[in-house]
């Protein structure tokens, strides 16, 4: 899942649109999938939100395997990895949020926003040894 927008401000969020200034567009470097993660296989989606589940066929594609559950990792986790599991609790997803294998530029707010998500009961926290191990089994 990577987030890209168009240069054309179609898909610029709001505060794009205010600050006359976009970025993540469509082939930049800083669009790139980290080359460390292999891929290869792998299906992607391009997301313009915060949420993986906005304006994307991510609930369509899982319906269609038949998963109800969901392991998140990435950047921006005071957004994007909390709307994205906000959001998977919506469409009635369970989420667990790989937490070493999140990060943010606000660290001061990370903990506090993971706190929340499983105060709130809409995600679980696992370390990446464990989400490994759900998915080997």
């Amino acid at each position: 899942m990577t987030t890209e927008h168009s240069r054309d401000r179609s898909t610029w969020t709001l505060s794009m649109l205010e600050d006359d200034h976009g970025y993540l567009f469509h082939d930049d470097p800083s669009t790139a999938v980290v080359h460390e993660l292999d891929t290869s296989g792998m299906t992607g989606v391009e997301k313009t939100r915060d949420s993986a589940w906005f304006g994307t066929d991510l609930a369509l594609r899982l319906r269609n395997l038949g998963a109800d559950r969901v392991l998140i990792a990435g950047v921006s986790t005071h957004a994007c990895i909390a709307q994205t599991a906000r959001d998977a609790y919506a469409h009635n997803v369970r989420a667990a949020v790989v937490e070493d294998a999140v990060a943010d530029e606000r660290t001061e707010h990370m903990r506090t926003v993971l706190d929340l998500l499983v105060d709130d009961r809409q995600a679980e926290l696992v370390t990446l040894e464990d989400a490994l191990g759900r998915l080997r089994s």
